[in-house]
C-alpha cells in the first residue's frame, strides 16, 4: 500500500465509517495489515490510525496520559535549557569585565 493509499483510506474510514461495529473493525486490521506489508514504517500501523473511534475508554485514556506525560517532559527540558542559557549568559558576562 503506497503513502497515498494509506491515507486515503484513513480520510476515508475517519469520514465515512461503516455501519456496524464488527465491519468497521475488521476493515481497519486488513487496511493496517495491508500498510504493513507494503512498506516498512518505524511504528506499525494498527487498526486504531485507520479508525480511532475504535479504541477503548482504557487505551484513550492510556494514550492521553502519555501525551500528557510527553508535554510535561518536553516543559521542563525546556525549563532546563533556558536555565543553562541564562547562567553561561551570566558567566559570560562576568569574564568578559
Amino acid at each position: 500500500m503506497s503513502a497515498g493509499e494509506y491515507l486515503g483510506w484513513e480520510r476515508h474510514l475517519r469520514y465515512w465509517p461503516p455501519g456496524d461495529t464488527l465491519t468497521q473493525r475488521l476493515l481497519a486490521e486488513l487496511c493496517a495489515l495491508v500498510a504493513n506489508a507494503g512498506f516498512e514504517l518505524k511504528q506499525p500501523a494498527k487498526a486504531e490510525h485507520f479508525a480511532p473511534w475504535l479504541e477503548t475508554p482504557e487505551q484513550r485514556a492510556a494514550n492521553a496520559e502519555r501525551r500528557a506525560a510527553e508535554r510535561e517532559q518536553r516543559q521542563k527540558a525546556g525549563l532546563i535549557e533556558r536555565a543553562l542559557m541564562v547562567e553561561r549568559a551570566y558567566r559570560n558576562s562576568r569574564h568578559g569585565r
